[in-house]
């Protein structure tokens, strides 16, 4: 038995699923005819470019292999949570890459722009963190609990987490940014005064965090694990389409 579990195959079948039926819930919601046409429009347009998105990506895989494949049905059962940790297996890996890039980019150039060291730690903990963010379309999201195991790890996952809630998604107290008001008395006049406040701001960019291997091997140990999830999900699966075709 082969499943499609191709990262493009995946990354395609998350677009069809989400997006189109964005577009048609917000037609059945609009005010007039003219501008529900638009957005029906526009769910339909994207349906046909995911179809044939989809028939590009299996005729690739078919012109690489000989044996029979199969597409799993949108009502299967295991499909949604397949398609997540297989997609959160992704997202892991680019947050490792990234952080590896960052690295190696520092090592390699003495005047490197530290905003670009941000943006790679930016990506980084973006996309960990999403990991662990409950959706409300029927993606599978990750239990701290469940894989964050050892008191090291989750030192770890608290920290990033953290950035990410107090500094890059939301405004909080954090260590990279700080600001103070400064007043200065001015003299308007001979017997008047005036305070005029200023906002100066630091802000830290560069490395979010300085220890980056036992941040890349924390996030590879999670990788493994949610591997390890995906791996039984499929052999879930699989029993269930061998049963399907008996019958």
């Amino acid at each position: 038995m082969v499943f499609p579990l191709d990262q493009i195959t995946q990354l395609l079948n998350l677009t069809k699923g989400s997006a189109k039926e964005s577009a048609l819930s917000t037609a059945d919601k609009c005010d007039n005819e003219k501008e529900c046409e638009i957005h029906r429009d526009a769910g339909n347009n994207l349906k046909k470019m995911n179809q044939e998105l989809e028939k590009q990506v299996l005729d690739i895989i078919k012109s690489e292999t000989d044996a029979q494949l199969w597409t799993i049905g949108e009502d299967a059962k295991l499909r949604m949570p397949i398609i997540s940790y297989q997609l959160i297996i992704n997202d892991l890996q680019i947050a490792v890459d990234s952080i590896k890039k960052a690295v190696i980019l520092t090592e390699k150039f003495e005047k490197l722009d530290d905003l670009i060291v941000s943006a790679l730690w930016t990506q980084a903990i973006m996309r960990y963190s999403r990991c662990f963010k409950k959706s409300d379309d029927g993606y599978s999201s990750l239990e701290p609990e469940k894989y964050i195991v050892s008191n090291r790890s989750k030192t770890f996952h608290s920290t990033l987490i953290s950035i990410r809630d107090s500094f890059l998604a939301h405004r909080g107290k954090n260590d990279f940014e700080h600001h103070m008001v400064v007043a200065t008395l001015l003299k308007k006049s001979k017997r008047s005064y005036q305070f005029n406040f200023q906002v100066p701001s630091l802000h830290i960019q560069g490395h979010f965090i300085k220890n980056h291997k036992s941040i890349i091997k924390h996030i590879e140990t999670l990788q493994r694990r949610v591997s390890f999830t995906l791996d039984k999900k499929c052999r879930a699966l699989d029993r269930i389409v061998w049963n399907e075709i008996k019958t």
